[in-house]
């Protein structure tokens, strides 16, 4: 998601790796998730740090 200039709001994005992804009948399959996924934000807020696998598909 872009940041709107003066908008307020903040947002995240998120990387993170797979060895293997597959798409069907537009179901998304990932293999081999790292443990870790990275996330961070862009200005006025910008902030990064690392969350867990779990924790972000939880999200």
């Amino acid at each position: 998601m872009a940041h709107a200039e003066g908008s307020g709001k903040k947002t995240y994005l998120f990387v993170g790796s797979v060895s293997k992804a597959e798409l069907t009948d537009g179901k998304l399959v990932l293999y081999g998730v790292d443990d870790e996924v990275s996330v961070f934000s862009d200005r006025p807020y910008r902030s990064a740090g690392v969350i867990t696998r779990d924790h972000f598909f939880e999200v």
